[in-house]
């Protein structure tokens, strides 16, 4: 494994990935904090479809991670990356992550 793809990972094992944990506290978050008065019904569809996203990316660059990141010399640029989650997933990702 190259040291800038183990670098990668560490951040992302470390922080940055979005658990299925913290989608259910934000999820959570939103219904406790609801209310007619403060936030208009599109803002707080946004933000839990967001929440979704940023859940989904990170489960696509764990799936990256636990399979390609571990050979000798993977090719993990950005680009890369992207166009395998176009082609695996359907989808090329959250800029959050």
């Amino acid at each position: 494994m190259r040291n800038k793809t183990r670098e990668a990972m560490r951040l992302f094992l470390g922080g940055r990935c979005y658990t299925a944990e913290k989608l259910e506290k934000d999820y959570l978050a939103e219904v406790a904090n609801y209310s007619n008065d403060r936030w208009e019904a599109p803002q707080r569809a946004a933000r839990l479809a967001a929440s979704v996203k940023r859940y989904k990316t990170s489960e696509m660059l764990r799936f990256i991670f636990a399979t390609i990141a571990y050979d000798p010399d993977p090719d993990l640029t950005p680009l890369t990356v992207r166009r395998l989650c176009k082609a695996l997933f359907g989808r090329t990702g959250s800029q959050w992550l």
